[in-house]
């Protein structure tokens, strides 16, 4: 079986030769210090964004420890279901 071929820059940067000039790595680490990120955090969207996750993962993560336990539990044998032996075909 042959390696599929890609076609010339379908995936940049998967050629470990090539790397990105010296522009294109200023261009992107220039854009990160324009940005205020305390203003950013105290802006509303990203209380309300904040508020959203907290509203998801709460119950997300009690859901799921309730449903882990219990199936633990669920699965283990406990005597009342094995007292009695198993019926015989």
């Amino acid at each position: 079986m042959s390696p599929v071929k890609r076609p010339e820059g379908d995936m940049p940067y998967a050629d470990r030769s090539r790397k990105p000039t010296r522009e294109q790595r200023d261009a992107a680490t220039s854009d990160h210090s324009k940005i205020d990120w305390v203003a950013a955090e105290q802006s509303p969207e990203f209380k309300e964004l904040i508020a959203k996750k907290r509203r998801f993962v709460l119950p997300a993560t009690i859901f799921f420890l309730a449903w882990y336990f219990g199936f633990i539990l669920g699965a283990s044998p406990s005597n009342c279901r094995c007292s009695s032996p198993a019926p015989s075909c």
